[in-house]
């Protein structure tokens, strides 16, 4: 759920100079490592910002590391490495780039570098088998990672400042992963981050030129996780609810959504009810919609090349993220509550197992 204070940025220019775009490692670095520093100057001010949207936080991290290895790749090469963007493990391109396995992955242990790197995006893995239990001490991997990126940044193009190392900044990157329970609190570190970042656009810290790759996936993934999340709600109605864990496709899991969702909403007797639940199943159907064509498997905003290794086919335009904010602040409520509300109303079934959890 967007947070409160969201509609004080809502009005903010997010106009993008389309000229300005590229396809490639350095630029979609460059975009993450700035959305990542923009965070991590808010944590550095130690005033408990930063554990409610730790695993944007750490996504953030984790991915300029990855695209900044995927760069050094491809600059020491003579031409495009096209099998480099089918892997996202960070101890197998270390390895390409010449990097101790061992030292390496010490360094970055924080970050699962021997994974697919979806543990900072989802609560468990295809199994169901949760990423993180207990305290997660993020301060030493932090710290490597910014005197890694200072040390290998393509013509010094983002340098941060190194932590103070104090014990308000490593409580400040001490984080408690058995807070998060759900993809609903999942959700609320992105949407966190979102507003974040937008705050920083709108008092001029940044330019929303520099971060709007990283902002349009977080809002992608922002909404993934809320269609995931209210089909979670529907429980062992779902015929097949390998959908939450394994797809990634805003189409089908909207589908699957829907199926419930639409024959629920035509039930409904109450004219005014029944009209303004359309209008808002509309504004979500929009906004998924407008973020499935735009970037159909969550790949697009992330990397500058397909899995294939052609170039991505996303380009921005002028106003896309105007459009996408517009329609995120409206499907944001539907998204987040339509399920309960229509089995409160008695319009929607929802699973035996939904319903012994809500009555305990």
């Amino acid at each position: 759920m967007i947070i409160d204070d969201y509609e004080k940025v809502k009005g903010i220019d997010l106009t993008i100079n389309p000229t300005l775009h590229q396809r490639n490692w350095t630029y979609y670095y460059q975009q993450y490592i700035t959305a990542f520093s923009c965070l991590l100057d808010v944590s550095r001010l130690c005033k408990n910002q930063t554990n409610f949207r730790y695993m944007a936080f750490l996504f953030l991290m984790r991915h300029s590391l990855e695209l900044l290895l995927k760069n050094q790749l491809e600059q020491n090469q003579t031409g495009p490495i096209k099998n480099i963007s089918k892997s996202h493990n960070l101890l197998q391109l270390a390895d390409l780039a010449g990097e101790d396995r061992i030292v390496f992955e010490r360094d970055f242990n924080v970050l699962k570098c021997d994974s697919e790197g979806d543990c900072f995006r989802y609560l468990t893995d295809n199994n169901s088998v949760q990423y993180f239990t207990g305290t997660i001490d993020s301060f030493d991997t932090c710290q490597n990672f910014i005197l890694y990126n200072n040390l290998h940044s393509p013509d010094a193009l983002v340098k941060i400042t190194p932590l103070d190392d104090n014990k308000f900044i490593r409580n400040e990157l001490l984080f408690y992963s058995n807070e998060v329970r759900n993809l609903g609190i999942i959700t609320t570190h992105y949407d966190a981050t979102i507003f974040e970042l937008f705050s920083q656009i709108y008092s001029n810290k940044v330019s929303v030129n520099d971060i709007y790759l990283p902002l349009l996936f977080l809002i992608r993934h922002s909404v993934e996780l809320k269609i995931k999340f209210a089909l979670m709600n529907i429980g062992n109605e779902l015929s097949d609810k390998s959908v939450i864990t394994s797809c990634h496709s805003l189409n089908k899991l909207w589908n699957v959504f829907t199926s419930h969702i639409r024959p629920a909403i035509q039930n409904i007797t109450d004219n005014n009810f029944k009209n303004e639940s359309l209008k808002r199943y509309s504004q979500a159907e929009s906004l998924k919609k407008l973020m499935a064509d735009l970037d159909a498997n969550s790949f697009c905003f992330r990397f500058p090349v397909d899995r294939k290794g052609y170039l991505s086919s996303f380009k921005p335009t002028k106003h896309i993220l105007e459009e996408v904010n517009d329609l995120y602040l409206k499907a944001d409520s539907f998204l987040c509550f339509a399920v309960g509300v229509l089995f409160e109303g008695g319009y929607l079934t929802i699973g035996d197992d939904i319903i012994h959890d809500l009555m305990e």
